[in-house]
């Protein structure tokens, strides 16, 4: 799949490039004589015409809906806000001075996938009181937390939990950290990729659809594309849990499911 890229500059032009291996059409936009709604709808067009569906936008770019009326959308972060969702809670509670083993956290989500599994192993290893909130599969997940890893997972809900972090549209009151990673509009924190990468991003992209776009192409061709938090550093969780293991034990939800229902 190729991605569009948009910017701002001194004269029309639209090229393909590769940013780390990801190839994307880039089109620059300049300020002319014809209204910018105008022009950008042009483009819009012209990127939907080569086939391009999904386009990193210029940051607080004002004319998105211009570029869905030609069927042309930002690149989705849902994705990434589930990749970043753990190390994004502690980031945040710690900039409350919230203690983070005590701290309690919530998860809540509507199936028990591998995104889920690895939130809720990650917060395991670091919170003394998680809760997930999930139809089916939580007690197995317990049971593998606490004889893997020695960590314990709670289903029933306590009261006060410091950060909530949703995976869907739970419709419950915000606490004093949440994470509703469904929601594209609450903004993202900052993101970093390892010095050799970061530098190679083009400046004045959206950040976050940027990396998001690079993440999704680097899964089809096997380069790796790692965002954290901390400039020049890997989210310490990551190296911590040995993920395809744990991942291969829960991708097929089914199977799940079906040791939940002999037990």
């Amino acid at each position: 799949m190729v991605y569009g890229l948009l910017e701002w500059g001194k004269k029309n032009t639209a090229e393909r490039i590769q940013i780390l291996s990801a190839p994307f059409l880039k089109v620059t936009l300049k300020q002319g004589v014809l209204p910018t709604r105008v022009r950008v709808r042009r483009w819009g067009r012209f990127l939907r015409k080569k086939g391009v569906t999904q386009a990193v936008l210029p940051s607080e770019f004002p004319y998105r809906e211009e570029l869905e009326k030609e069927g042309v959308f930002p690149v989705s972060t849902v994705r990434l806000r589930w990749e970043i969702a753990a190390d994004w809670a502690e980031q945040q509670l710690r900039e409350k001075n919230i203690s983070l083993p005590e701290a309690r956290v919530a998860v809540q989500a509507e199936v028990l996938s591998p995104e889920v599994v690895r939130t809720v192993t990650e917060l395991a290893l670091r919170h003394r009181y998680v809760w997930l909130s999930v139809p089916r599969g939580g007690e197995v997940l317990a049971r593998r937390l606490s004889r893997e890893y020695g960590v314990s997972l709670q289903l029933e809900r306590g009261k006060g939990s410091e950060a909530v972090i949703e995976f869907y549209n739970s419709g419950e009151e915000g606490t004093a950290v949440t994470l509703r990673l469904w929601d594209e509009t609450q903004p993202l924190p900052g993101l970093f990729l390892p010095p050799n990468q970061d530098q190679q991003l083009p400046r004045g992209a959206e950040r976050g659809q940027l990396i998001a776009a690079m993440r999704s192409a680097a899964l089809s061709r096997a380069t790796a594309v790692r965002a954290s938090l901390a400039r020049g550093e890997l989210a310490p969780a990551l190296a911590a849990v040995p993920w395809p293991e744990l991942l291969e034990k829960a991708e097929a939800r089914l199977d799940i499911h079906k040791e939940d229902a002999l037990t």
